[in-house]
Formats: structure tokens, sequence, C-alpha cells
């Protein structure tokens, strides 16, 4: 069923005509059932509109379908809208802001595919547009005077200005476990907020400022990265940075001032290239084709585990999702244990950055970023 799914996946993205076989009713099901496992459903979807007409599946199972499909585009619709007004009220107060993730990868996306994609919580990255030394300090000091009193990490504050979406205001993108690296990779991050710039097409505008392509490439590997030591990463986001990689050089935006990357980031110093070329491999497998056989030991096993778990892990069950702080530790550790034998330093360095996030917290030493 797992080959059917990744065939129908295909299919949606131009890349097959139809499925080596016509599933009956009951397979039907099982790849609704996938695709919402996977928060694929809408570009599932698209795949039975390109599939020739014996082999789609019947009326109600299309019904039912189509229906999921039309909220997701509703929520997109409503999603881009909150972006705009996000960004305006940001760069009026005084900060340059920048939409990643999420709705920002649509502008990647095939104009068949774009609405389709299921969206989540809006990201932003956030800094002033005046210098100073303590950007960090400056942007959380804005967000809890206009909403207080909510969940502080080390990348981002919860901000919710919006009653029907979740935004999340970052002060950084990301982060990596392992100090030396981390280190590397915050240095890498103020240098790509001195190259960022507002994009000359339109369509993009609501989005706020762009990086150069490479770097925003960057930015989506480390997302998948770093959730997959969280609790786990689905095809969705997969996908997403499978569509940047096929899609990115041919956006009609993409000048060559969007292109140049002045800053590139050494993925071998932050620990990333085994990670990255089994990446490569699983893509190659799910969205274009290429026989298992092909893959790595450790790239076919990191397929399993992102199959297994599920869109941000949420159907692994092997985890006891539960919102107690001690018990949510011991599963993530669990979890980590399991990936230990795939990118030993991350995993290895969690313990520590997590008694350095509990200091970083409690103490306020984001006050002196």
């Amino acid at each position: 069923m797992t080959e059917l799914f990744f065939e129908l996946l295909q299919v949606a993205i131009g890349h097959r005509c139809c499925l080596s076989q016509t599933p009956t009713a009951q397979q039907w099901g099982e790849l609704y059932t996938l695709s919402q496992k996977h928060a694929l459903v809408g570009i599932a979807y698209c795949g039975i509109e390109n599939l020739p007409k014996e082999q789609r599946p019947s009326l109600d199972i299309s019904i039912q379908w189509n229906d999921a499909v039309r909220a997701i585009e509703h929520e997109n619709k409503l999603q881009n809208k909150r972006c705009g007004q996000l960004i305006s009220r940001l760069h009026k107060d005084g900060f340059n802001a920048m939409i990643f993730k999420g709705q920002a990868n649509l502008q990647y996306y095939p104009e068949q595919l774009r609405d389709r994609r299921s969206p989540g919580d809006i990201d932003v990255w956030i800094w002033p547009q005046a210098p100073t030394t303590r950007p960090n300090c400056t942007v959380l000091k804005y967000c809890r005077r206009i909403i207080p009193h909510q969940h502080i990490c080390y990348i981002h504050y919860d901000f919710p200005v919006f009653s029907d979406i979740s935004v999340e205001a970052h002060i950084r993108p990301s982060f990596l476990c392992n100090p030396f690296q981390n280190r590397k990779l915050n240095r890498w991050f103020k240098l790509v907020q001195q190259t960022a710039f507002w994009p000359q097409n339109p369509e993009i505008s609501h989005l706020g400022m762009k990086i150069d392509d490479e770097s925003y490439g960057n930015l989506l590997l480390l997302h998948i990265y770093k959730h997959l030591f969280e609790e786990g990463i689905g095809l969705r986001q997969l996908l997403d940075y499978y569509i940047f990689l096929t899609r990115s050089n041919n956006l009609p935006d993409n000048n060559c001032q969007s292109r140049q990357n002045k800053h590139p980031l050494n993925l071998e110093r932050i620990g990333m290239t085994r990670f990255h070329s089994d990446l490569l491999q699983i893509l190659q497998v799910v969205f274009n084709g290429a026989s298992p056989s092909d893959m790595t030991k450790t790239s076919r096993e990191l397929l399993d585990e992102i199959l297994r778990a599920g869109n941000f892990g949420k159907y692994d069950d092997r985890i006891n999702h539960t919102e107690n702080a001690l018990l949510h530790a011991w599963e993530k550790l669990k979890h980590n244990a399991r990936i230990l034998r795939f990118y030993p330093s991350e995993v290895l360095w969690e313990p520590f950055f997590r008694l350095y996030h509990w200091m970083w917290r409690t103490l306020q030493l984001w006050r002196l970023e």
C-alpha cells in the first residue's frame, strides 16, 4: 500500500500518468488514511484528478476527499491573508519580517498544487530594522508587550495575534543541540539577515522579506532535521523540500539577485552532510519512483521512521503523547535513542542542551542576545 501511495503522489506532481494497479474501494480508504497521516490529503487528491477515469475511486470516496480539499483551499486563502496582515503590522512597528516554512513554501509549488498543500501555523522570522546590540531581546520584548504571558523557547515566542490561526514569532529559524555547531549556525543566521530583500513579485509580497533560494533551502533542510529529533517528521515536509529543489530555479521572480548566495552554509561543519545525503535518496524513491534497492541501509531505516511517525510524529504508536513535562522528556529520550545510530552528535548533545535551555528561560538569558 505504501508503494501505491508513493505512486499516487508521483501522479500528483506529474512524474507518472497512472498507477501500476487500480485500487479497490478498501485500498482507496487506506490511501485516504495514509494521506491524512502525512497531511497530504489535498496533494493526493490532485493525483486522483490526474488519473485516467478507469483508475479513479468511487463517487462516495471522491466526495469525501473533495470536501476535505475544499476546506484546505479555504484555510490557505485565510492564512495568506493573515500573513499579509502580520507582515504589514510588524513592518509598521519597526521590524523586518519573513514568513518561512508553511505558507512560504507555496511560492515554489506549481499552480495546480499550490492551494492543496495542508497548512499549519504561521512561522515568522523577525528582527529589528534599526541596528541594535541585542536584536533578539528587542523582538521578544516587543512580542511580550503586545501579548504577554505566552510560552517562550529558544527559537520562538507564541504570538497569538489572530483568533483563528496560531503564530510563532521566531528570533531564529532553528537550532542545533551541539553547542559548537549551533554557534556556527547562529552566525550564519545573522549573515542571512543582512542579505534579505523585499521581492519584486507582488504575488508573494504577503510573505515579507525574501532570502536567496539556497539559504531558504537550508532552512527547510534544518526544519526537517530538527523535527526528526523532536518527535518525528512526515512526508509533507519532504514534499516541500522536493518541490523546492525541483522548482526554485524556475520561478519568474528569481532574478540574479534572488539566486545569489553570498553566505553558503557548510553542511559538513554543522554535521548534516550524512542526513542530507540520506534525505536525497528518500526523495528519489518517494517522489521520483527510484528503486528502494538503491538506498543505503541508513536511508531505508530513516524512511521507515518517517512512514511510521506520520506528520510531526503524531501517528507514532511508540510515543505516549502527553502534556506532562517529565513524561514528554522521557518519551523524547526514547525516540532519540532509536535514531542515535543515525546521527549520534545531535542525540548525545540533546540532554545538555535541554539543561541549557532551562537556564536560558529561567534566568531570562535571552535578554543578553
